[in-house]
């Protein structure tokens, strides 16, 4: 099981490294999960138990009229940020006390009801172990040992010690008490946790020091972190040097001390036949390759070499580890012209130096057709879509076709042929899908083609997300439009040559402001992780319009405005971006959509490179994130911060449909960047396109 804290993260890696060993059903207590943190952690058959909704406004409005509040808060629902000196003395002596309670560090996840339901859980599982993760979840050991289970607590820090520590340099009442109430409550449950754990695990000697006045020593184990630790991370504890993984051996070795079996030797590590699956677009290069590992443990890393043994760029591996000890392998990568799937190999290291090595299967499905756009229109949706097939099958039938009474019929672009008609979208529809006729065969392989979930979702017509954006419409018709990526590839002599130029920039790009004299027309920014780490300063900072692309409109101050951002796949080409548009895994998708909407069928790209290097990592709740800089042309660009990996599948598949949509409309996206590996737009030198009008 894995508590809320701010070692979450070290929860789940160790619940991967466990999960190695035997089989393991994960219970996440309280976490705040992003969708796909959630869709991974169900894909693993994890148990989730939400934290209860508590506004800390409401709180304080309470027992600023002096009223006793109804529902007493946890620790975690008023951390200190929340909290200032007016706060700590609106708060009576009997809620501080109240604070101070063990329950107090689940009281935002768990009430009598969620326990007996999570212990009947147990009942059903009849489980060998429960292990415990973060100081909070130790208060569930008493009612897992009534169970007659063994219990292990795995403790990242003496949290006791820690806030006790934080208190005496705390800078504001509020702050001070309730780093007080906090040593208090861990106290009183390592207390009560001691009298039922089997066994204790521990990251440091220091910490197994403060523990032995509640657990004899033989009861605990040194089992170091999987997440470095950060100077001043622990006021309790000296800055520490990089602790090691969590060792399958050391986990192993655990486990029989408790009598329990491991697979600390286990089968020989080998990919699997079984539910592998590979596609391949011959117009986009992208290959996309499922397939299964047994026996790769926790820290296997994944990478794509060419027959000559170099890595292949612009090609992600990422492992999703699964139950028993299987791991999923995810392989998306872009090839080079010329480049077949059969030439690639995954390597696959797992521990004790050994590697994995698997080809694609010989013939990858081909992605032969997919959908472009659907806009509703006079009660109807218009369904663009594109096919290498002559007679493609469209679901659901029957469709009116485009023009009314005519057959379908459709236009040529390179690689395909668009096709349009209309149909109607109700709630009732589960998905609209194109494919090539059902027995289609090319030379005896398969083709596949694209189905949207839930069109409903995306054709229900929200009202603009902007009047000022609506007013926007055609405000550039029959202009040509330079969209400026950041990549390494921009040299500063030419961002001066685009001055006076329609210009969209993105992100960052004010921190060139020094060094160049062109001030982008329009800044764009669809990436969440971009938009909480530097949004306010994206809209301070850029000058210009700017155009923030979310979900929700966010919460920031100053002139900006917002579009309506969904995340769907495949990622439609909206003809209305007053209203949503589309991710397609780039603020670059988003800014082609802008610019469509305003009349522009004429752009070029440049500074769009297309060359990723990073080091992967993880956020706290599990879900991949990508640390490094060098990927941009202006240093510091992140700041050090993470950031989200790129989403090649969809950048590649977004690029494709704009280009179509906007061939058939008789306008053209050209690249123009100086090197760089994107190739799905024709090139064109960048003194030549500058030419252009």
């Amino acid at each position: 099981m894995a508590s809320a804290c701010p070692a979450r993260a070290r929860s789940h890696r160790l619940a991967a490294a466990l999960a190695a060993q035997a089989v393991l059903t994960q219970v996440v207590l309280g976490d705040v999960l992003t969708p796909g943190a959630r869709r991974m952690l169900r894909q693993r058959d994890a148990i989730l138990f939400a934290r209860r909704p508590f506004r800390a406004e409401a709180f304080a409005a309470v027992l600023a009229e002096g009223q006793y509040p109804a529902a007493i808060p946890g620790l975690w629902e008023i951390p200190p940020e929340c909290g200032d000196a007016r706060m700590a003395a609106l708060i009576p002596d009997a809620i501080w006390d109240r604070l101070a309670d063990p329950a107090a560090l689940l009281r935002h996840v768990l009430n009598p009801r969620r326990v007996e339901r999570l212990l009947d859980r147990l009942r059903l599982l009849r489980p060998q172990l429960v292990v415990l993760c973060g100081g909070s979840a130790g208060l569930l050991a008493p009612h897992v040992a009534g169970l007659g289970l063994p219990v292990v607590w795995r403790v990242h820090a003496h949290h006791a010690s820690r806030h006790n520590e934080l208190s005496k340099h705390a800078t504001d009442a509020f702050s001070r008490r309730w780093h007080l109430a906090a040593s208090q409550a861990f106290a009183a449950g390592a207390r009560i946790a001691a009298r039922h754990v089997t066994q204790m695990w521990l990251t440091s000697e220091q910490d197994a020091g403060r523990f032995a006045e509640v657990f004899p020593p033989g009861q605990m184990r040194l089992m170091p972190d999987a997440i470095d630790a950060a100077p001043g991370d622990d006021i309790a504890d000296p800055p520490t040097a990089r602790v090691r993984e969590d060792d399958p051996a050391a986990l192993a070795t655990a486990l029989h001390a408790l009598g329990l079996p491991s697979a600390a030797v286990a089968r020989r590590p080998s990919a699997l036949e079984e539910d592998e699956f590979a596609r391949f677009n011959p117009w986009t290069r992208v290959l996309d390759w499922r397939f299964l590992v047994q026996g790769a443990g926790p820290l296997a890393q994944g990478r794509l070499a060419v027959d000559t043994g170099a890595i292949l760029a612009n090609a992600f591996i990422t492992l999703h580890p699964r139950r028993r000890d299987l791991t999923e392998v995810d392989v998306v990568a872009v090839l080079p012209p010329g480049m077949a799937a059969a030439q690639v190999t995954a390597l696959i290291s797992v521990a004790g130096g050994e590697t994995i090595r698997r080809r694609p299967p010989p013939h990858p499905v081909e992605e032969a057709a997919g959908l472009l756009a659907l806009t509703p229109i006079e009660g109807q949706t218009e369904l663009l879509a594109w096919a290498r097939t002559a007679e493609p099958h469209i679901i659901p039938q029957p469709l009116e076709w485009w023009p009314p009474g005519t057959p379908l019929s459709g236009t040529p672009v390179p690689g395909a042929t668009v096709l349009r008609m209309r149909m109607r979208v109700t709630n009732a529809i589960r998905a609209v899908a194109i494919t090539p006729e059902a027995d289609d065969k090319a030379d005896g392989e398969p083709r596949i083609g694209q189905t949207l979930p839930g069109p409903h979702l995306w054709t229900r017509t929200p009202p603009p997300s902007s009047q000022r954006l609506t007013e926007m419409s055609n405000r550039h018709r029959g202009e040509t439009a330079w969209l400026i990526g950041n990549g390494p590839s921009v040299r500063i002599e030419d961002l001066d040559a685009l001055d006076g130029r329609l210009t969209f920039g993105f992100n960052r790009f004010h921190l060139a402001h020094g060094r160049t004299r062109l001030r982008p027309h329009y800044t764009v920014t669809g990436d969440p992780q971009m938009i909480a780490d530097f949004g306010q300063e994206i809209v301070d900072e850029s000058g210009g319009a700017v155009f923030v692309a979310d979900a929700t409109p966010p919460a920031l101050k100053g002139d900006h405005i917002w579009v309506r951002q969904m995340g769907i796949f495949p990622p439609l080409f909206s003809l209305r971006a007053d209203r949503q548009v589309s991710t397609g895994g780039s603020s670059v998708y988003v800014a082609l959509q802008l610019g469509y909407l305003m009349g522009v069928r004429r752009f070029f790209l440049y500074g769009t490179d297309l060359n990723f290097t990073f080091a992967p990592t993880e956020r706290a709740d599990g879900m991949p994130a990508a640390m490094g800089e060098g990927n941009h042309f202006i240093e510091g660009y992140r700041s050090g911060r993470p950031w989200l990996p790129p989403a090649l599948r969809e950048i590649m598949t977004a690029f494709a449909t704009a280009r179509r949509i906007m061939e058939l409309e008789g306008g053209f996206i050209r690249n123009a960047s100086r090197g760089g590996a994107l190739e799905i737009f024709d090139r064109q030198p960048f003194e030549v396109a500058l030419a252009v009008r």
